[in-house]
């Protein structure tokens, strides 16, 4: 500080020493207090010029413990401006702030310590905010030193002053009160109740007693403030009773007057009564004449009934408004308009721009559209629907307001809770659509975005049904710019139960939203939140409303992007995304591809490739994703439909068809199970699709008729590339070929008997017709005769009627296929795939048991073994009549076979019966037929028996009934296991000790009782 001084006080620019020098030399006595107060603001100007900020600053502060201060110093220090443009260059010439041995007092500053110019600049910087800081806290404890007299003076007040300031709460009250009564919600466990409270009072930190203002120490909580009050009361009560003989008095005089009170208003009620039933009889009578004016006007009931909007389609609403009806949307809507007839041009000027928005240049069928939308925008029956009705019945204009909000404030007023806040969804979408401001509209539609916190079902459904009626009503410019901002706001919500609003209002937006915005915006957005979300329900909801958006986009650019989606979706990973493209997607694609003409080189063509990718990949490795092909597979099914109009409608007989040729016969299609399969659906128009049948039957059943290009790409290009992937897939693969087979079945029936005649069998016939050099190869596999070729054959394409002469033909097949391996020797998976496809129909069951029973009495030792094997696998499914009556009977006439491996290849048959039979008779023939097996001594040598025996009864043996098994089973492995321990044979021996070791390790799991295993093996 001495260095400072003796800078200041240089020689040659200093001149106010001298002068106080001479002053103090001339007079002794003390200087006025004018003259010192000027020289010290001298020295505060030459300071503050120098930029000595802390000299001056401890100036300022002798200046004011003395009691004095100048106003110079005192406007420069309270001004924070000077100290943030010091701040700043300081900021610039100083990298870094070095640290200070103190930062609590001036006191403790150490400012000859440091040498460099910059840490005195930053010293003096930290001193002086250390000094703001101590000032603030010292005004803000006098403030509220202040608040709480205050607070303590009114407590104080008179008891009648204080009941007049009872309803005008203090803001110190306030916080005090809200402070406590957050901490009461606390602790009570009504956590939810206090968040919601807090975020009300957002200006509050309710952690701080501080924060409220009072310099007193924190109240007790509500409990004992309420007990505190309850023990004044009580005291105050019993006073009360000590006084009240005094008031007895008054009370009467009290009494008196309001009885002469009560007197006088009956009187005046009376008369009033008297008046209102003298206007009740006049408006009775003005009632009755109103009723005789009704019926007069009665044909114009329509006009008054089109008043309300009721939800529809944006095709039916615009054709009734450009009819002339009298409905006001909300853009045209005008409160002062003088001229009637300007008012309704103007309303059909804009219905006109609103068709020309909504118009559409597809020509997809309606029906179509109608059940697309049902089945994606499908919600179960609501418990409350008259929130529902409310909402779809909202006025478009201003006259009706005043009805709806009477009718939904009576519900409003005591259901505002979370749980009940559907129930402003009228009152929002109603203002809304009316209300003149963009600002305002924008924020009624967030609030209706937002008014659930994690909406369910029910309450999506609500809100849905608010905004399709708020587009509805305001029309398609307006649905754009102020439903559209909403969604896109929330699609990255963390909650997934906005995304799924969000994804589900795309699609039902889309009917009433401009034709560019649904081919662009509403696109893109599906397509980011497809990409972006990882939600399953969230995904599902996407992928059906990108079903409803392509059914209405036009533009052509998008249809190959969307074929692409498409693949993607059905490869989805999650199996409810997947079948929802099955279901909705792949339907909507599919119709707008027919429409361009590019359904068999399009999505046809694309599924295709995919199928013979994944079967080239099956073959190839041993890993198969069977859950692939079966997706494929199903689409290729669901499709047949879609290409069989396709087929009808470029016939050359098209454009003669007249719609006079009776109806479709009930069972010239088959049954479908999802509504979007269904051909009327498709077609739309049931007369003419009836007579495009019948013309397309007539031609297709004619012995020769030329075909065109549609026609011939199914039976030149789709079933030769199916037949390809049917010979080189496994024939194990069950799922798969059951999938074939519905995919032809359906292809047979839709296209009709003709054509399975003339173009479906014959490609069949020539790929099984096998030369005498390839039945030589049959046994090595690798034929179509031992592919899935066999299975779709017998179960897509020859069963498809059962007429006899169908049956004929497919019982000849069998029968031959039967033949055929058997004396080739090769393996019968290929027949054993087709019985188990037809024994899941009980139609074709006495014809799989006439066709085994044919092989049963073959003379080919083979064919009767195959037939043995074959009734393995039809026990299972027989009723208990063919079981006892066909399929037994044959058992035991093979096992009475002349040559022993018959015998042995029905061993498996006699197992499957006892294991599933519930006539205890037919598995009394089997237990027989068993033990005549195995004490028979004519088997006792036979070695491929016993293994057959060993390998059945562990097969059977969990299965089997426990009394069987311990009396039956369990004691013949044991005398097998006995037997084999005196077998010379060493390669005899290993089979059977390696079938008994798989057969107990099969019963390991069985309950069996420890006497039973004593008897066993004592």
């Amino acid at each position: 500080m001495a260095e400072n001084h003796k800078q200041f006080y240089s020689p040659d620019e200093d001149f106010i020493e001298n002068q106080v020098e001479e002053n103090v030399s001339r007079s002794p006595e003390p200087l006025p207090v004018q003259d010192d107060d000027l020289g010290l603001d001298s020295i505060a100007a030459k300071l503050l010029k120098e930029k000595l900020c802390l000299t001056a600053l401890e100036l300022h502060t002798e200046l004011l413990e003395s009691g004095r201060e100048l106003p110079r110093l005192r406007s420069y220090f309270s001004n924070p401006s000077n100290f943030e443009s010091q701040a700043l260059n300081k900021n610039e010439l100083t990298p870094s702030l070095p640290r200070t041995s103190s930062a609590q007092t001036l006191d403790s500053l150490d400012f000859g310590h440091y040498s460099d110019d910059g840490e005195k600049q930053t010293d003096e910087r930290l001193a002086v905010l250390e000094f703001e800081l101590r000032k603030a806290k010292e005004t803000i404890q006098s403030l509220k030193a202040s608040l709480t007299k205050a607070a303590e003076s009114e407590s104080c007040s008179s008891p009648e002053v204080q009941t007049l300031s009872d309803d005008q709460i203090k803001p110190h009250e306030q916080r005090a009160l809200n402070y406590l009564v957050n901490e009461y919600l606390l602790n009570n466990s009504y956590r939810l109740t206090s968040i919601t409270f807090a975020d009300e009072n957002e200006n509050q930190d309710f952690e701080d007693w501080d924060d409220v203002g009072l310099n007193i120490p924190r109240p007790p909580d509500l409990v004992q403030l309420y007990r505190d009050y309850t023990q004044h009361v009580k005291v105050s009560q019993q006073e009360t009773k000590e006084d009240a003989s005094c008031t007895a008095d008054i009370t009467d005089l009290i009494m008196e007057k309001e009885r002469e009170e009560f007197v006088a208003l009956k009187e005046q009620l009376e008369g009033e009564i008297s008046d209102f039933r003298d206007q009740l009889n006049i408006l009775s009578n003005e009632n009755n004449s109103l009723l005789t004016k009704l019926r007069v006007n009665y044909e114009q009931r329509e006009y008054i009934e089109e008043s309300t909007v009721v939800l529809q389609s944006p095709e039916s609403e615009l054709a009734a408004l450009n009819n002339g009806t009298t409905l006001t949307l909300a853009p045209v809507i005008q409160r002062h308009k003088t001229d009637v007839h300007e008012e309704q041009e103007e309303l059909r000027h804009t219905l006109a721009e609103a068709d020309c928005i909504l118009k559409t240049e597809r020509l997809i069928s309606e029906t179509f559209r109608k059940m697309l939308i049902d089945l994606v925008q499908r919600y179960k029956s609501l418990t409350d629907s008259r929130i529902a009705n409310e909402i779809l019945y909202v006025s478009a204009s201003g006259d009706h307001i005043v009805l709806m909000l009477a009718r939904c404030l009576h519900y409003i007023v005591p259901n505002i809770l979370l749980a009940k806040r559907e129930e402003l969804l009228p009152l929002i979408i109603c203002t809304a659509s009316l209300h003149p401001d963009a600002e305002e509209r924008d924020k009624l539609l967030n609030l209706l975005f937002n008014l659930i916190k994690k909406p369910d079902e029910d309450q999506r459904y609500m809100i849905l049904t608010g905004c399709v009626t708020y587009a509805h009503i305001v029309g398609p410019s307006r649905a754009e710019s102020e439903l559209l901002p909403q969604c896109w706001e929330q699609i990255n919500h963390k909650y997934p139960e906005r995304r799924l609003l969000v994804a589900e209002a795309c699609g039902a937006l889309t009917p009433y939203l401009p034709t560019v915005i649904r081919s662009s915006l509403v696109l893109s957005m599906l397509q980011q939140m497809l990409e972006d979300d990882k939600t399953e329900e969230v995904r599902e909801a996407i992928t059906q409303s990108l079903s409803v958006l392509i059914a209405y986009i036009d533009d052509i650019d998008k249809h190959s992007q969307c074929e692409d989606l498409l693949m993607k979706l059905l490869l989805d990973n999650s199996e409810k995304v997947c079948k929802a493209a099955q279901q909705t997607f792949l339907p909507s694609l599919a119709m707008w591809s027919l429409e361009l003409g590019k359904l068999q080189t399009g999505i046809l063509t694309k599924l295709l490739d995919r199928l013979t990718e994944c079967t080239s990949k099956a073959c190839s490795t041993q890993t198969v994703d069977e859950s692939q092909m079966c997706v494929l597979l199903e689409c290729l099914q669901q499709l047949v439909p879609v290409l069989f109009i396709s087929v009808l409608q470029t016939g050359p007989y098209a454009p003669t068809v007249t719609a006079d040729k009776g109806e479709i016969e009930v069972d010239r299609f088959p049954k479908v199970t999802g509504c979007l399969e269904n051909i009327d659906v498709l077609c739309d128009e049931s007369a003419s699709l009836s007579a495009l049948v019948a013309s397309y039957d007539s031609v297709v059943s004619e012995e020769w008729y030329e075909g065109w290009e549609q026609h011939d790409w199914v039976h030149r290009q789709l079933i030769p590339r199916l037949l390809n992937l049917l010979c080189v897939l496994d024939v194990n693969l069950t799922r798969t070929v059951h999938h074939y087979s519905l995919l032809f079945h359906r292809l047979s029936k839709t296209f009709g008997k003709s054509f399975l005649r003339t173009k479906i069998k014959p490609q069949f016939a020539l790929l099984m017709k096998l030369s005498d050099e390839e039945l030589d190869k049959v046994a090595e596999g690798g034929t179509p005769l031992t592919s899935c070729v066999v299975p779709v054959h017998a179960a897509g394409v020859l069963s498809v009627y059962l007429g006899e002469e169908e049956q004929k033909e497919l019982f000849i097949f069998l029968l031959d296929m039967l033949v055929i391996l058997c004396m080739c020797n090769a393996p019968l998976s290929s027949l054993r795939a087709a019985f188990v496809e037809l024994s899941g129909n009980s139609d074709y069951h006495d014809l799989l048991v006439s066709v085994l029973w044919d092989g049963v009495v073959h003379t080919s030792t083979q064919v009767r073994c195959g037939a043995a094997r074959m009734f393995d696998h039809l026990v299972g499914v027989m009723s208990e009549a063919q079981l006892s009556t066909r399929v037994v009977p044959a058992l035991v006439t093979l096992a009475s076979d002349q040559e022993m491996v018959v015998r042995v290849a029905t061993v498996s048959a006699f197992g499957t019966v006892v294991e599933t039979a519930t006539d205890r008779e037919v598995a009394e023939k089997a237990n027989m037929q068993f033990q005549a097996f195995l004490d028979d001594p004519v088997y006792k040598t036979e070695h491929a028996m016993h293994v057959q025996m060993i390998k059945t009864l562990g097969r059977i043996g969990p299965n089997a009934e426990p009394k069987f098994r311990d009396d039956f089973i369990l004691p013949r492995l044991a005398f097998l296991a006995a037997g084999n321990n005196y077998t010379a044979n060493e390669t005899k021996k290993r089979d059977l000790a390696i079938a008994l070791f798989e057969a107990y390790s099969a019963l390991s799991c069985c309950c069996i009782l420890v006497t039973g295993l004593k008897l066993c093996y004592s």
